[in-house]
């Protein structure tokens, strides 16, 4: 039976040229049961983590919930800081934006972007399982595809109109997408769509809804041999996946679509000068009831549909994009995919009643008020270590603190980063033992030990 556990992020499926070393097989295999304990933290420590690791004490587990995290106001450590950014805005109620990545797999596997979507500012992580292909594909052309679903209420279908549209996204940092043409852009069932005269003529939630479904149709489908021509590259897109939670920001609405177990979390100050976290999001998992009761009220009978807290056994998130293997019928499993992995991928009496899996998101709408100062979004890397409180408490002590410049070790002026300062304390604060473990730890265990973190902060005008 632990057959259906194997996987390449120590969560998920392994790619198809990949092979899973027998210490990821142990720590799948016992992974979710170990989550269930209250004593998750020191067993993990106890039986997985070499002798080295267990010297000092121990890092700040999944399971943990510390509201109070540590407050050292000390610089994070330099390798947390390489690839931290801060980004003016100045756009709307969003005033700039700070973000950094931490990797654990080689190469990292999430991915984050930050657009300008129209009249709004749109804000993405994005974690990639199974490899980074799906992961930056989606960041590649998610925003597209909701300008697309703007566009599509005002009946806007001609290829010219729609450039002009793709025209008005770009991003705030780093380098531009290549593609910016309709045609480029938009795959064949997105084209099918607006030939149709299809019409996303509802609210800002379902035209989010909208953009993730048609982006993961296309995905899926132009993974197809017969549609892609054997080509290796999108093939990957579509058996990769990727979890994915924007964050869209108009006047003072704020819109938030999950697909997966990433995390969206508000910090607010509160009237005593506290600061208030109010979760977004809910990791769509099987922890969550309202997500298992979806999955076995759409494959009723189905007894292997959650098998030791996975998606038949396999997969951990209960949405995302990509992973054709939850998606395409048992024909395809039977003369493409099981070809491809040399052996039976799903056992017919497990895959019945395909797809099972979706990308369409839950959106949540909050009005943002005064009192909201700023938001977090990140990948689950960040959340297994630390709280959605314990986050907010990190970030707004930074700013209660007012000067946030600081030196580093070569007295140079070094602004603090809230993503870093997150990294820092999830890892372990101002342990510097356990801190330096973590972030050493050899290649054949780190992602027994932490998985990629990517995380953005994004920060609201005074109101």
């Amino acid at each position: 039976m632990y057959r259906f556990t194997l996987s390449l992020k120590a969560r998920r499926l392994p790619v198809a040229a990949g092979v899973v070393a027998a210490f990821g097989s142990i720590w799948l295999t016992c992974k979710d049961q170990l989550y269930y304990s209250n004593s998750y933290g020191s067993l993990l420590w106890q039986y997985f983590v070499p002798s080295f690791l267990k010297t000092g004490s121990a890092p700040n587990i999944p399971g943990k919930d510390s509201s109070n995290p540590q407050s050292s106001r000390k610089l994070p450590h330099v390798e947390i800081r390489r690839n931290e950014k801060f980004v003016p805005v100045n756009f709307g109620v969003v005033s700039h934006y700070e973000s950094n990545n931490l990797a654990s797999n080689e190469p990292i596997e999430d991915r984050n972007a930050e657009y300008r979507v129209l009249d709004g500012l749109l804000f993405g992580v994005f974690d990639g399982h199974s490899g980074w292909q799906c992961a930056e594909e989606v960041m590649n052309r998610l925003p597209f595809y909701f300008a697309f679903s703007l566009a599509s209420k005002h009946g806007i279908r001609d290829p010219k109109e729609l450039d002009k549209i793709f025209s008005r996204v770009g991003q705030l940092a780093g380098t531009q997408v290549a593609r910016t043409s309709a045609k480029d852009i938009l795959g064949p069932k997105a084209h099918e769509f607006v030939e149709n005269g299809n019409l996303v003529n509802t609210g800002i939630d379902q035209q989010l809804r909208s953009a993730y479904s048609l982006l993961d149709n296309d995905i899926v489908y132009e993974a197809l041999p017969e549609v892609n021509g054997y080509d290796h590259e999108k093939i990957m897109k579509g058996l990769s996946g990727a979890c994915a939670i924007t964050a869209y920001v108009q006047g003072n609405d704020l819109y938030v679509a999950n697909s997966g177990d990433c995390r969206a979390v508000l910090g607010s100050k509160t009237p005593d000068g506290g600061w208030l976290a109010t979760p977004l999001s809910l990791d769509q998992n099987a922890h969550n009831h309202d997500e298992t009761d979806r999955v076995q009220l759409e494959h009723p009978g189905e007894e292997f549909i959650i098998w030791n807290g996975r998606l038949l056994g396999h997969l951990q998130p209960f949405r995302a994009f990509g992973d054709v293997i939850f998606k395409w019928d048992s024909q395809l499993h039977k003369e493409f995919l099981n070809n491809i992995y040399g052996r039976v991928v799903m056992p017919p009496h497990v895959y019945r009643t395909p797809p099972y899996l979706t990308a369409e998101p839950v959106v949540t709408h909050h009005s943002l008020e005064s009192e909201d100062k700023f938001l977090v979004i990140a990948t689950d890397g960040l959340w297994d270590m630390m709280s959605s409180n314990a986050a907010v408490q990190c970030v707004g002590e930074l700013l209660d603190s007012g000067d946030l410049s600081h030196y580093d070790q070569d007295e140079n002026a070094v602004q603090f980063n809230g993503a870093s300062q997150l990294i820092q304390e999830a890892l372990g604060g101002d342990d510097d033992i356990k801190v330096n473990k973590l972030l050493n730890a050899p290649k054949h265990i780190r992602r027994a030990v932490r998985d990629d973190i990517t995380i953005t902060v994004v920060y609201f005008t005074e109101r």
